[in-house]
């Protein structure tokens, strides 16, 4: 009956595949039967001819599910919509095509401008501010920000005028300086005193200049300090306190005319003021025999010993004056003025040190350490002890230095902290007596694991202040808690 056969291609559907409505577009019918480019489809479907069917119409696109959304608005296909009712404080927004929550118009800045943060109010195409950027304070109930600088920042010649002060520190905020120091002297000043000290042009200007020390006079000149404002090298002369007791300066020609391996004997308790013991060049190994005496420093800046000597039963008093005020009159607006009892190690047995730097010594027989008060001068380090083979060291209200212990060496800390402990010998004991942490600090000499007891008044962990390569020597170590044991440390 027909000559020719439709082509599928072209024609893919046959009449049976498509629904009720039927076929669309062009047909063609031959021995097998009428085919179809494509199928009438029901309304809001549209012919997909990719898919081989009819699919939603593509504005047919919104679940309207979530957050701010009642349900679909109008009719659907396939559970999607072409629009989305919304919940109550939300509105359609067709451009975005969903629900968005009510604007509040709580924004009302055009731009956000420095130092402000802020937030983007989309509905209103406002700013709102949020807080500041680094180095500014926020204050919420005033909506403002403050520079951080201002609180540090308070001098100027209000209160600061500079025909009698100066600043160490020249950076501004809002043309205010962070500090304000006084001008310590003039120019024209031949003599004048700074906290009770005397200091001078020249050395004759000084009480006691025939005083001498290994052919030194008895000043000691600053470096740079500040006149008039301004840090120049003058090398003024700090003379030694003329309260200094006759005493003192008689026991220290001694020790300079001291001959090598011989012994000064103490014979009364002394005031020395900011003189400095130096003994005789080449003259190695004198001892200074205390009996039992006490000697009183009291200094700005410097050294009560200034050269390695050995010190035997003496009591020490060393009173720290310096300041971070008078400190500029030795290094102006920098360097590292400081006053230190031992500048140099020193071998000491049965000594008492009252001071806030001790310095480096060897300690025999019973050494106590009491750190008073002082002014760190941007130093950290404020003593190491050595304790030589069955001494007792005792370090009272101690921080920031070290503790070497050598053979059956014992250690007593009261009130102290952040003291490693280096154990170089065998069978030696650290108590601590309200050790102002939970944590005590060891390290091994060489790694070489010995034999340490730690007795504390509370619980105490022991951790590795060096390697963790000391760590392996956790086993030597015995921990005891003893309540009791503050009682015990008479010192």
């Amino acid at each position: 009956k027909y000559q020719i056969k439709c082509d599928t291609s072209l024609y893919p559907l046959p009449a049976g595949s498509c629904s009720s409505l039927g076929g669309s577009g062009g047909s063609c019918t031959d021995d097998g039967g009428t085919y179809y480019e494509a199928c009438k489809c029901p309304l809001n479907y549209e012919w997909s001819a990719a898919a081989r069917k009819c699919v939603c119409l593509a504005d047919f696109k919104y679940t309207c599910a979530g957050t701010g959304y009642a349900g679909g608005s109008g009719e659907s296909c396939d559970n999607k919509y072409q629009q989305c009712s919304c919940a109550d404080g939300y509105y359609w927004d067709a451009a975005a095509g969903e629900c968005l929550k009510s604007c509040a118009n709580e924004c009302t800045l055009s731009s956000c401008a420095s130092p402000y943060t802020c937030r983007y109010e989309d509905c209103s195409g406002k700013y709102c501010k949020t807080g500041c950027v680094s180095g500014y304070d926020w204050n919420e109930a005033a909506q403002t920000c403050t520079s951080q600088c201002a609180a540090s920042y308070k001098y100027d010649e209000s209160n600061c005028p500079s025909a009698s002060y100066y600043h160490c520190d020249t950076s501004t905020c809002g043309g205010k300086y962070k500090d304000c120091k006084p001008v310590l002297y003039s120019d024209d000043a031949e003599i004048f005193t700074v906290d009770g000290f005397t200091f001078a042009k020249t050395a004759d200007l000084c009480p006691r200049k025939e005083f001498a020390q290994n052919g030194w006079n008895n000043l000691s000149k600053t470096y740079g300090t500040i006149v008039n404002g301004d840090y120049k090298y003058n090398h003024l002369y700090e003379c030694k306190d003329q309260n200094v007791d006759d005493a003192c300066y008689n026991l220290f020609e001694q020790v300079r005319d001291a001959a090598a391996n011989s012994t000064v004997n103490v014979t009364q308790d002394m005031f020395c003021g900011n003189l400095t013991l130096l003994k005789g060049v080449g003259k190695n190994n004198v001892t200074i025999n205390g009996n039992g005496h006490t000697l009183t420093f009291e200094k700005l800046d410097g050294r009560d010993f200034y050269s390695a000597v050995n010190v035997n039963n003496l009591n020490i008093i060393s009173k720290d004056r310096l300041t971070s005020e008078n400190k500029v009159f030795f290094d102006a607006c920098s360097g590292d003025a400081f006053h230190v009892v031992f500048s140099s190690e020193a071998d000491i047995q049965d000594v008492t040190v009252t001071a806030y730097y001790l310095g480096r010594v060897k300690a025999s027989g019973t050494v106590t350490y009491i750190k008073s008060s002082g002014y760190s001068g941007g130093r950290v380090n404020r003593y190491e002890i050595t304790a030589q083979p069955a001494s007792a060291v005792n370090v009272k209200n101690a921080d920031y230095g070290k503790v070497t212990l050598m053979d059956n060496a014992v250690l007593s800390i009261k009130s102290g902290r952040d003291i490693p402990v280096h154990i170089n010998g065998e069978n030696t004991a650290v108590n601590l007596c309200d050790y102002n942490g939970d944590k005590l600090n060891m390290s091994w000499e060489g790694y070489v694991c010995k034999n340490v007891t730690v007795n504390s008044n509370k619980e105490i962990d022991v951790t590795w202040a060096l390697s963790s390569n000391n760590e392996k020597c956790l086993s030597y170590v015995t921990v005891n808690v003893d309540s009791s044991l503050c009682g015990k440390m008479n010192f």
